[in-house]
């Protein structure tokens, strides 16, 4: 036998490494060992058909094939104890079974076998009720239902007569189904009873308290309050009052509370009043700003100022010329009035001028300005002749 090579998978190759046959290598053909027969295009059975495969024998030497057999594989049955499926519901329902064999049919079909039931819609005083049946068998889900009488109110008193009073209505009895059911009866409403209202003045507090004499034991205050440290500012000042009665009341004052001044007001319900002050303090002006042009020699004087906020203004010259003079140092007197909704602070100020408050309530800026301007000498007249008459040596001689 000439050189070669032998592969496990039973091919034999040449020294070269070319594929060759074992008859090139000996000269001679071999006899054929058979191998054990091979399934070859199988065709698996199903439920009631058959199944078929070819029995192939090959060489265990050349690989060769020697025989070929078309064999049979008997139709399988139906085997009916796979999962389970529901055919109908109802009392007389069937379910199948699946073929594990995997033809995908049901069959062994059975009517249902039913548990006791369970309640599944409680019966009410006026409705049904439904009691539901279950199949036994594991996965099957089939059921029916029977119809479950509907009982009878039980009515029970849930809550008992509220009676009326003088502060609210009341309430008949209420009767409950003890069921649980929900209906009810009765709860009408009794009507509020009507109060008999008192009022009660208390000057002290300025307060009115109202009162039921029908022993509902109502019991209520309102309160006259008036603004305090109030200031005129051009607003109104009213007294306001705070709580709640039943009962209308009535706030008057006896004039508009808006200038400085004293003011009642008065709070009034049924018989009873009460009375407070108001008291509006003048407004306090601190500074006040004036505007005087200084003197000018050959000037009018100034003879208006104008006031402000409050005050009115008049001044005053310590000359009367019509005309101010030259270098002549002049001083304004500025006389400040307030009104009845002002008055100036002890000690007002004014940029400038020296201020005083008087008793009466006016306040005086006094302010003296640097004198007026120098005359100029324009011009110089020469002087006559002079003739002595006398003539003395002596001083006194004369």
């Amino acid at each position: 036998m000439a050189a070669h090579y032998h592969c496990d998978c039973g091919k034999y190759f040449d020294e070269n490494k070319s594929e060759t046959t074992l008859e090139e290598l000996t000269g001679e053909a071999p006899a054929h060992t058979p191998k054990a027969a091979v399934e070859e295009n199988k065709v698996e059975a199903k439920c009631e058909k058959e199944g078929s495969y070819d029995s192939v024998v090959y060489c265990s030497v050349c690989n060769k094939e020697l025989s070929r057999t078309a064999e049979t594989i008997p139709a399988l049955q139906h085997k009916f104890t796979g999962a389970i499926k529901k055919d109908s519901d109802g009392q007389n329902g069937t379910h199948s079974y699946l073929c594990e064999n995997g033809c995908g049919e049901y069959g062994g079909t059975v009517t249902h076998t039913w548990n006791d039931g369970a309640q599944t819609i409680a019966p009410g005083c006026e409705t049904t009720g439904v009691k539901t049946y279950t199949c036994t068998a594991d996965g099957c889900g089939a059921t029916y239902t029977e119809t479950i009488a509907a009982t009878d109110h039980n009515m029970q008193q849930s809550a008992a007569e509220i009676p009326a009073t003088c502060e609210a209505a009341g309430k008949t009895a209420v009767m409950t189904c003890a069921n649980g059911c929900g209906k009810t009866e009765g709860g009408a409403e009794i009507p509020q009873l009507d109060h008999n209202y008192t009022y009660v003045a208390n000057d002290d507090e300025d307060t009115i308290t109202e009162s039921c004499d029908k022993g509902c034991n109502h019991s209520a205050d309102i309160t006259l309050t008036v603004p305090a440290n109030a200031e005129y500012d051009g607003e109104k000042k009213e007294a306001t009052v705070s709580g709640t009665i039943i009962g209308e009341y009535k706030l008057t004052h006896d004039a508009e509370p808006i200038n400085a001044g004293t003011y009642n007001a008065t709070l009034t319900v049924g018989e009873a009043t009460v009375t407070a002050e108001i008291v509006i303090a003048k407004a306090t002006i601190n500074d006040v700003t004036v505007s005087v042009t200084e003197p000018e020699a050959g000037a009018e004087p100034q003879d208006t100022v104008a006031g402000g906020t409050g005050y009115t203004a008049a001044i005053e010259w310590s000359s009367e010329a019509e005309k101010f003079d030259f270098n002549t140092a002049y001083t304004a007197t500025v006389t400040l009035t307030p009104d009845g909704n002002h008055k100036f602070a002890s000690n007002l100020t004014a940029d400038g001028w020296s201020v005083s408050v008087a008793e009466d309530g006016s306040a005086t800026l006094t302010k003296t300005f640097p004198a007026t301007r120098k005359a100029e000498l324009l011009s110089v007249a020469k002087p006559a002749a002079v003739a002595l008459e006398e003539y003395y040596t002596d001083a006194d001689e004369v």
